[in-house]
């Protein structure tokens, strides 16, 4: 994922997706801009979990192409938080992933994203259609691992 997000951040047209979601908010309004992302993630992709025992990851080009042409695309965690960031990316922000575990062996099951504005992480999960941008997930993980997306 944080590959995926790397390479992708660089891409123009994923930029100009960007670009044309935080249009309408004020320059050097880094959190207004964050949360546009969110809410357009939140609410062009429909949250879907992969088939048992498959783990599709569909890149931000793709999910942007569905949706161009009028798709609402399914997508799991991985997908929205993958897409999320590299929009995120394409306009300078700094953001990483934490994956999460609920259970007490520590099986990692849901990443989300984070995104550093003003000198703090903010976390990015936006599976739920009530969730808002800096909302930690709803149940506190019983373990969690950080993975910076490089620079």
């Amino acid at each position: 994922m944080a590959e995926i997000i790397y390479r992708q951040g660089h891409s123009l047209y994923v930029r100009e997706w960007a670009r044309n979601i935080i249009l309408d908010i004020p320059p050097e309004d880094s959190f207004g801009e964050a949360e546009a992302i969110f809410n357009f993630v939140r609410d062009n992709l429909r949250y879907t979990q992969d088939p048992t025992g498959w783990e599709f990851i569909q890149t931000p080009e793709f999910l942007l192409k569905m949706i161009e042409m009028g798709e609402t695309p399914m997508a799991d965690c991985d997908d929205m938080t993958t897409l999320g960031l590299t929009l995120l990316r394409t306009i300078g922000f700094r953001v990483g992933m934490e994956v999460a575990s609920w259970t007490p062996e520590g099986q990692f099951e849901h990443v989300y994203g984070l995104v550093w504005i003003d000198g703090d992480w903010f976390p990015f999960d936006a599976i739920r259609q009530s969730a808002n941008f800096g909302e930690p997930p709803q149940r506190q993980p019983e373990r969690t691992f950080a993975v910076m997306v490089k620079e």
